[in-house]
């Protein structure tokens, strides 16, 4: 564990966080904890009971993931508040993660609310070495990583803290997933402040909240997909580079040696001579000779199609 001299000083909020029950004080006043209301209210259906379980199983089985993940979350609180170390395999995963990806620690179980209903305790807040923002991370040690909810709940997060620190930017919100030996570090993109202030209009109203009426189903499909899309986009580009570098080389071996064509047990190969390549100038043409143009002019039905552009991740 290391602290940085040049650490974000974070405004402290006047809620008070009774961790034992997970509740949440303004004085006298209880205040909606995030997740359970605002988060659930968007997504009732996320740890519905299957139908193959009877509700004491459910009950069981939740009651044990949540004592499981509250051990991570002890464990790493810690770490980070009091140097204790564990042999957690989550707690390695944890500083591995936070360390190759050049952050350091600023706040465990940061409370921020909006001083009226609401309030959460922030699982870490973290910053890049150099930066002046912050990142929010949400630890999660479930079987399934919902990340449409993980996204929402952190967005609500990211807009209570920059109502407490509004010169202290939120560069990115995340979710660290940990469990036994397996790790992901996701990035999210935030949810519009827009839908949250409607959720939480619905919420003190006690009405019902339709996320996909409001939102859309594609943002959440997006959401489970775009890591394994990045993932094959990088396993192509990088067998397409294997693939050239060895019809390169091939290529110059059978120069080497004058040969025109090999056949393989597998591969037949053939050198291709250099020439040179005509085309029609169409652009010229168009422009020179409009009526001939129009004249050849050929036209086919081309299928509907998606452009997908890959960002780049902040750093």
């Amino acid at each position: 564990m290391t602290k940085a001299a040049n650490i974000i000083k974070l405004a402290q909020s006047p809620v008070q966080f009774i961790g034992e029950t997970h509740e949440y004080y303004l004085g006298d006043k209880k205040l909606k904890g995030i997740t359970g209301s605002l988060v659930e209210r968007a997504y009732p259906d996320t740890y519905k009971k299957p139908d193959n379980y009877t509700e004491e199983q459910w009950e069981q089985i939740l009651k044990t993931a949540a004592d499981k993940g509250s051990v991570v979350h002890e464990t790493i609180e810690l770490y980070e508040d009091l140097g204790i170390t564990s042999d957690l395999p989550e707690l390695k995963n944890y500083i591995a993660v936070k360390g190759s990806n050049g952050f350091i620690h600023v706040a465990s179980e940061y409370v921020v609310s909006d001083n009226e209903v609401y309030a959460s305790a922030i699982d870490q807040v973290w910053q890049k070495k150099g930066s002046k923002g912050v990142w929010l991370i949400d630890i999660k040690r479930t079987s399934t990583i919902h990340t449409e909810n993980v996204a929402l709940q952190l967005s609500i997060y990211k807009m209570f803290f920059e109502m407490m620190n509004p010169n202290i930017p939120v560069e990115g919100i995340a979710v660290l997933w940990l469990r036994d030996d397996n790790v992901k570090f996701i990035e999210l993109n935030p949810v519009a402040e827009e839908l949250i202030t409607e959720l939480m209009a619905a919420d003190i109203d006690d009405r019902p909240f339709s996320i996909v009426d409001t939102f859309g189903v594609l943002p959440t499909y997006i959401n489970d997909i775009q890591d394994e899309i990045i993932a094959i986009d990088k396993q192509m580009k990088e067998a397409k580079k294997r693939n050239d570098e060895l019809k390169k080389g091939l290529l110059s071996l059978m120069q080497e040696h004058n040969i025109k064509s090999y056949s393989a047990s597998k591969l037949q190969l053939t050198q291709i001579l250099p020439t040179v390549k005509q085309s029609v100038d169409t652009s010229k043409l168009k422009e020179k000779y409009p009526d001939v143009y129009a004249d050849c002019l050929k036209e086919s039905a081309v299928s509907a199609s998606l452009k997908i552009t890959i960002k780049k991740v902040k750093k």
